[in-house]
């Protein structure tokens, strides 16, 4: 399998939470970020019978989105402290649900200020 091949799985595979899920995954994400993977162990042992923290195992379907954000807080620490402060707001264009539409195969479409063909 090629490297973009793998990429695009990737993508597929990210499913956006609910948002009352998506602010815990979130603020989890943000607290990991800033206090490594021991934080993450604390988070996990102290609810694991919550099921609000299931994002935080590998076997739920919105872990993949958690570990984005995980990446995403690491590289760009404001993006969590607005998400956070502004939960309504919507994701920055980077995130994979927000991509550039593909060009149409045909061009723009042509308009034309004559409207006799109206």
């Amino acid at each position: 399998m090629s490297s973009a091949t793998k990429n695009d799985v990737a993508h597929a595979a990210i499913i956006e939470p609910p948002p009352d899920v998506r602010r815990m995954l979130q603020k989890t994400a943000r607290l990991v970020s800033e206090r490594g993977l021991k934080m993450e162990s604390r988070v996990m042992d102290s609810n694991k019978n919550d099921e609000r923290f299931n994002f935080l195992k590998s076997s739920d379907p919105y872990h993949a989105f958690y570990k984005h954000k995980l990446t995403q807080y690491r590289n760009n620490p404001e993006d969590g402290v607005q998400e956070i402060l502004n939960p309504d707001a919507p994701p920055p264009a980077t995130s994979p649900q927000f991509m550039e539409p593909l060009p149409h195969p045909f061009g723009p479409p042509e308009f034309s200020d004559d409207q006799s063909s109206l």
